[in-house]
C-alpha cells in the first residue's frame, strides 16, 4: 500500500490505477508502466520507497545501532580491497563502515533485480577523484551508477543506487504533490574519510 501510494504521488496518478506486481525473485514493479522502476525497503518503523523513470533504482535501510560482525561477515560482504581498508580502522569505525557498505551493496543488487541472491563480495566500491563512492571497475562509456547514503533522523542509514539511462530533466518538473511536502528536515548525506585523510569525503 505504501509503495503504491508513494508511486502514485510521484507519478501524479491515482493509486487505484496502479497495478503492483512482482518479478521472479520478488522485485516489485508497476505493471503497464514501462520505464518506471520502484524499490522498497523497511526496517523497524521506517519505510523507504524509491521511484525512477530514468533507469534502475534500489534502496536499503538499516538502523545505525545494528552491529554487524566484521570477523563473521567480511568474506561475504567485502572485496579483498574493502576488507583490507576496513581492517585498518578502529573497531567502531570499522563496524559503521561495514554497515554502510552493506546498505549500499543491497541497494545496488536490488536495483539489478538480484537482491540477496548475489554475493556481495563479488563486486566492490571505490572512490573517484572527488571522493564520491563509485562502482569499482565500472566499464568505460557505460552509464555510471549514482550511489548515496543518508542518515535519516539520526537513527537510520538509507542507501540508494541509481543508474540513469537518459538525461534527467528537471526544469519542467511540476510542483511537488502534497504527499511529498513532509515538512521533515533534509537527511544528512554521509561522508567517510579516505585512508590517510583527515576530513570526511562525500559518498
Amino acid at each position: 500500500m505504501v509503495l503504491k501510494h508513494t508511486a502514485a504521488a510521484a507519478l501524479h496518478l491515482p493509486a487505484d490505477a496502479l497495478d503492483l506486481a512482482y518479478r521472479p525473485g520478488g522485485r516489485p514493479h508497476l505493471r503497464g508502466l514501462a520505464g518506471t522502476e520502484v524499490s522498497l525497503a523497511h526496517t523497524d518503523e521506517l519505510i523507504v520507497v524509491a521511484v525512477s523513470r530514468t533507469g534502475p533504482i534500489g534502496v536499503d535501510a538499516e538502523p545505525v545501532t545494528r552491529r554487524p560482525s566484521f570477523d563473521l561477515l567480511h568474506s561475504y560482504v567485502c572485496t579483498p580491497a574493502e576488507a583490507a581498508e576496513l581492517a585498518a580502522l578502529p573497531e567502531d569505525d570499522r563496524t559503521a563502515r561495514l554497515l554502510h557498505l552493506w546498505t549500499l551493496k543491497e541497494a545496488y543488487t536490488k536495483a539489478l533485480g538480484h537482491g540477496m541472491r548475489r554475493r556481495f563480495a563479488a563486486f566492490g566500491f571505490s572512490r573517484d577523484e572527488q571522493g564520491r563512492t563509485v562502482l569499482a571497475d565500472e566499464p568505460a562509456g557505460a552509464p555510471r551508477w549514482t550511489l548515496a547514503t543518508h542518515l535519516v533522523h539520526d537513527r537510520y542509514l538509507v542507501s540508494a543506487a541509481h543508474r540513469p539511462l537518459l538525461p534527467v530533466e528537471t526544469a519542467s518538473r511540476p510542483a511537488p504533490h502534497p504527499l511529498e511536502e513532509t515538512g521533515l528536515p533534509p537527511a544528512a548525506t554521509l561522508g567517510w574519510p579516505l585512508p590517510g585523510s583527515s576530513g570526511a569525503q562525500p559518498t
